[in-house]
């Protein structure tokens, strides 16, 4: 066990939560390090996300990354929802898992098992999803802690 945790650590294998739930990753190349694309995001309406199966493989500088590689994961914004913040569609968005972000910031959200991009803001039990977009059809998702949702991760960097 300790050994498939040092090679998860190095970046050369993935675990998952399934029996014998494991996959080799690219080799590190150089100073990159595969991280996974784990499908869309929406500015705008949530879309079908899934975070347990990796779409793809992007390969990233260290230099992006701060600690773990395995904290880290893409998606690919679609729509219009946070182009105030730099975030366009078709973007890949560089998320760092982390699922109690500070307020105001940037975050990948699933909301019944449905992936958005949206700025947190937090206020006792409940909390919106704000849009941060050019274009006003885009509106605020108010919840509740009680509400099926899952912050994944908190936005890191935006590529173009």
């Amino acid at each position: 066990v300790q050994y498939l945790e040092a090679l998860e650590e190095k970046g050369y294998i993935q675990k998952f939560s399934k029996v014998r739930g494991i996959r080799i990753t690219e080799e590190k190349v150089g100073n990159f390090f595969p991280i996974p694309l784990l499908g869309n995001a929406d500015c705008g309406s949530p879309l079908s996300y899934a975070e347990d199966r990796a779409e793809d493989y992007i390969n990233v500088s260290e230099k992006f990354l701060k600690g773990n590689p395995q904290e880290y994961f893409f998606v690919k914004a679609s729509g219009t929802s946070m182009n105030k913040e730099g975030i366009h569609d078709g973007d890949f968005v560089l998320a760092r898992k982390n699922d109690a972000p500070d307020n105001g910031k940037n975050v990948v959200a699933v909301i019944n098992g449905l992936g958005t991009i949206k700025k947190l803001h937090k206020s006792g039990s409940s909390f919106r999803l704000m849009p941060s977009s050019t274009d006003t059809k885009h509106k605020p998702i108010f919840l509740h802690l009680s509400d099926n949702i899952l912050i994944c991760g908190q936005v890191e960097r935006v590529f173009n």
